[in-house]
């Protein structure tokens, strides 16, 4: 599934083209997740075997750097310079949508944290229990 921006490779954008670079991001994150939707039904399947620690590991990282990281650029800079491209027109319906969206960053940041405490059970060769996978797997419906 391609989230790219038409003419732009998302993989591969740079920061001379800083909404495709954000594009790119958006799609790395949806590659995750998507790994994140398959993890339980592999478990169920395989137990905790070397794929799924790896899994754990890699999404634990791209979580805990890259798309940290990413909302933090959104909001330092894409959502100021937005707000400043809109001077003297009334930003009102773009500042609501800014705030919603910070606002999602911190309910993502907050259950990444949930997802996060399973995941390294699974990474660390340690069952988790059985709550706990069914916590990832609410979290997975999401």
């Amino acid at each position: 599934m391609s989230l790219g921006v038409p003419g732009h490779s998302a993989p591969t954008a740079g920061f001379e083209a800083p909404l495709e670079m954000l594009s790119a991001c958006h799609y790395r994150i949806e590659r995750q997740c998507s790994t994140l939707r398959r993890f339980v039904p592999h478990l169920a399947t395989h137990g905790t075997d070397i794929e799924a620690r790896t899994a754990a590991t890699h999404v634990m990282r791209y979580f805990d750097t890259s798309a940290k990281h990413h909302h933090a650029d959104e909001e330092e800079n894409l959502f100021p310079a937005l707000i400043e491209s809109m001077a003297g027109s009334d930003a009102g319906c773009l500042r609501e949508l800014i705030e919603g969206l910070s606002a999602e960053h911190r309910k993502i940041a907050a259950r990444w944290w949930l997802v996060r405490v399973v995941l390294e059970g699974y990474r660390g060769r340690c069952r988790a229990s059985k709550a706990a996978r069914q916590d990832l797997r609410l979290e997975n419906r999401r």
